[in-house]
């Protein structure tokens, strides 16, 4: 299985990086082959813009929409950073990516959210293909404990949908009941000791976990032998 885990460093960079390592060392020894990127690395960048095209002056006309429907089919209109795994995108190679970054208030990485005009391009592409379906993970750390995330700001499940239904789950991906650290920072060692056993139970059972959204809609396909010209045979991610 492979997997991508792009990481978010923050003010428990210690914390955060045992739980990458751990994460790390227990697919590793599963046999999986395992990719780390930065939520600040080329692999997450939004959709084609002018850098991606060779040779184009910034004085000549930039038209994006074809370049967007180009970007699936020509390998030479990617980014070089974005071919880092085997020659292909990394979201392409991966089976499973897990998102690890902290949860402030109601923010996420402005790079995710860059990330989401991405998705948007992935829609199509992915609802038509007969590829095996992906699993994504959010995996989140929080400056406070479980209790202070309701009311005013929220429950945490409302704040997370956006991010699962309308970013992963549009990608193609079944998404995961994410893997959430309340209070990091206000914790003892033994409490952190503990969310690290939970943690390698979640990452150990990535393929086993039962998704709070699957991808399983019908997409409709073009077909003009029906009389409405479409029909809505499944078409999985």
């Amino acid at each position: 299985m492979n997997v991508l885990m792009v990481i978010e460093p923050h003010e428990s960079p210690a914390f955060s990086e045992r739980m990458k390592d751990t994460a790390l060392d227990l697919l590793t020894s599963q046999g999986h082959e395992v990719h780390v990127v930065s939520f600040h690395d080329e692999a997450m960048v939004g959709p084609p813009r002018r850098g991606f095209v060779p040779g184009l002056l910034e004085t000549e006309p930039f038209n994006q929409q074809p370049l967007r429907q180009a970007f699936h089919s020509e390998r030479t209109l990617r980014h070089p950073l974005q071919q880092t795994v085997n020659q292909v995108d990394p979201f392409d190679w991966a089976d499973v990516v897990l998102f690890q970054f902290p949860l402030w208030w109601f923010l996420s990485p402005p790079t995710l959210r860059q990330f989401r005009c991405r998705v948007g391009e992935w829609c199509r592409h992915r609802g038509e293909s007969r590829r095996i379906r992906k699993r994504a993970m959010l995996v989140f750390t929080t400056p406070s404990q479980e209790p202070l995330f309701g009311g005013r700001e929220r429950e945490v499940s409302c704040m997370l949908r956006p991010l699962q239904e309308d970013v992963l789950y549009r990608a193609g991906f079944d998404v995961l009941a994410p893997f959430i650290a309340w209070g990091v920072d206000e914790c003892g060692e033994w409490e952190r000791a503990d969310m690290l056993r939970d943690y390698v139970h979640r990452v150990a059972r990535l393929t086993e976990t039962e998704p709070v959204f699957t991808h399983r809609r019908p997409i409709p396909r073009p077909n003009p032998g029906r009389p409405n010209g479409w029909d809505t045979e499944p078409a999985f991610a």
